[in-house]
This record gives structure tokens, sequence and C-alpha cells, in this order.
């Protein structure tokens, strides 16, 4: 009976530890904050490169940071970057971009984290994969507290939708994805 129970006890200890080295629990904010890039995909300006800007700014009360993309393929330069919010829980990234023309928030895309490291980014949507490579760290933006809830349309009236985007820091290729899928850019608006 003593055997049974001392058995029974380290394989439910080991199945413990298991659980607890699984490296495959997810990501950090902390890890996704900084400037990547990737090769543009776009032939007016193959030379260029696709940046995405995760900022360190805080987290709003959904816990959504900010950010900004811009696509040097397209001619885009970081001052007319496409402002976006995201949030990062476990493995699921959701980024929201700010429309101009409506001067709201569009609609969510979702994301799975594939790899995250300090120097290499991928996530996944619908079979595709969005490689990129890190290339700086991001500052907080600086805006104040106050500017961070004001709708840059209202011409600095108090927004109260939620909605607030403000740009965050400054600049940010790989190339290769898993047999069968797409390698692409983060799909813009």
């Amino acid at each position: 009976m003593k055997r049974s129970l001392y058995v029974l006890g380290s394989v439910c200890l080991g199945v413990l530890l298991l659980a607890s080295c699984n490296p495959s629990t997810g990501y950090s904010s902390d890890d996704l904050i900084g400037v990547w890039r990737a090769k543009t995909t776009k032939t007016s300006n193959p030379d260029g490169y696709y940046y995405v800007v995760f900022s360190a700014d805080k987290a709003d009360e959904d816990g959504y940071r900010l950010g900004k993309e811009w696509d040097e393929g397209d001619d885009v330069k970081e001052e007319e970057a496409q402002l976006f919010k995201w949030k990062l829980e476990v493995k699921d990234l959701t980024q929201i971009h700010w429309m101009e023309i409506n001067q709201t928030w569009g609609v969510p895309k979702y994301y799975t984290v594939t790899l995250l490291t300090n120097t290499s980014l991928s996530f996944t949507n619908n079979n595709r994969t969005y490689t990129f490579e890190k290339v700086a760290e991001a500052e907080v933006s600086p805006a104040t507290e106050e500017e961070t809830t004001t709708d840059p349309s209202a011409g600095g009236e108090e927004n109260n939708s939620g909605e607030n985007p403000t740009e965050g820091s400054t600049e940010g290729s790989t190339e290769g994805s898993s047999e069968g899928e797409q390698t692409e850019e983060v799909p813009q608006e």
C-alpha cells in the first residue's frame, strides 16, 4: 500500500513539474515592445521595409497599448504611419487600427504569436505567417496622460468613447515560413 502511494505521488509530482516547465504557455507584452521590421512585399519599392512599432505606453483600462505601422514599399514614412492599439494575452495578439475616415477604431484583427524572442517575432492568421526582426527598443510616446484620452479629430476635446490614438515612439527582415504557409507583411486597412 505504501509503495502504491509512493508511486502515485511520484507520478503526480512529475506531471506537475512537466506542466510548469512548458515554454508554450505564452508570451509577455513586455517582450513585444519595440520596433520590428520585415522586407516589404511591394514591387514599387522592393528595397523598402515594413515597420511595426509596439509602444511601451501605459495600457488603457482594457489592456491596450498604442502602436503604429508603415510600409516604405508604399512610399509611406513614419510620420504618416497607421495608428493602432494592441494587446497580447498569452499567445493571442489583437490589433485595432485607427480609421482616419470614420475617426474611430476599426474592427479588431486577431493573430496567434508563434515565436517571440528579443530579436524575432512571428505570428499567424488564416494560414499566413508574418515574420519580423527587432531593430530597436520602443519608448513611451511623448504624449501626456491627458493627451492619450483625447480624440485627435475632436480638436482637443475629451472623448468619452475610449478612442485615444496618439503616436507611439519611433522606428522598426526576415523572410521564411513553415511549409504550406504564405509569408506576408501585416495586412493594412
